[in-house]
């Protein structure tokens, strides 16, 4: 009735902490009334377990009823599949629950391609053209005729790797090129009975031009060198 005073009630609201009634209590009911509840939404906490991983911050605050994104942690080798608690995967959305939670990332072991070069040499076809992290694989060595193969360069680095091996902490594509060094020859002349050369051993490049020295022999005329076969 009028000049009466109102009882304040009680209430409560999921998520939320009651502040209080837009009306003054101790002052006499005058007239019909609708009296509103102010409310503040509750804050929780998330943490995470990166479960191998690495990330800034293993705590984040949340706002019921409020937006919300979870961070991307990141882990050597593999590729993030998502947060879970227990079996449910929890993504980003409105913040609906009503208590703190403990999240764990999940993970899929990454596979990588591998590309040769070969520069005109061959391999084995054997050879891996992918590989899993963690798991050791073995690249065998190219052959090209005429050179020696001098290692692999890995990705467009200036080091040399022969007998190069994939180790568990390799990571990423990878790009092989064969690098070669051409070998070198000796021939020995025979001048069979014509005048003896300067020198009767020469060294020359495999893929590289050379010239023959012409000999001499007395009364004859030179016919041309010929390769013994031994």
């Amino acid at each position: 009735e009028e000049d009466d005073l109102v009882i304040e009630p009680s209430t409560s609201k999921v998520g939320y902490t009651f502040i209080c009634w837009d009306y003054n209590f101790d002052a006499p009911l005058k007239s019909d009334l609708v009296i509103s509840a102010s409310w503040s939404p509750n804050q929780y906490i998330i943490t995470f377990d990166t479960n191998g991983g690495s990330l800034s911050n293993n705590k984040l605050t949340v706002t019921y009823d409020k937006s919300y994104t979870l961070p991307i942690p990141y882990k050597v080798g593999y590729t993030f599949t998502g947060w879970y608690e227990n079996n449910n995967k929890i993504t980003d959305g409105i913040w609906g629950k009503t208590s703190n939670l403990n999240l764990k990332a999940k993970w899929n072991v990454n596979t990588y391609k591998i590309t040769y070069y070969l520069n005109s040499g061959i391999i084995d076809s054997s050879r891996p053209t992918s590989y899993t992290y963690g798991i050791t694989k073995n690249i065998p060595n190219p052959t090209k005729t005429g050179y020696e193969f001098i290692g692999w360069t890995v990705n467009n680095s200036s080091q040399k790797y022969v007998d190069y091996q994939i180790t568990n902490k390799t990571y990423g594509n990878l790009e092989l090129v064969a690098n070669y060094k051409a070998n070198v020859y000796t021939i020995t002349y025979n001048v069979n009975g014509g005048n003896k050369l300067t020198v009767t051993k020469y060294q020359y490049t495999f893929d590289s031009s050379y010239t023959l020295p012409i000999p001499t022999k007395n009364y004859y005329n030179f016919a041309g060198w010929y390769y013994s076969g031994k």
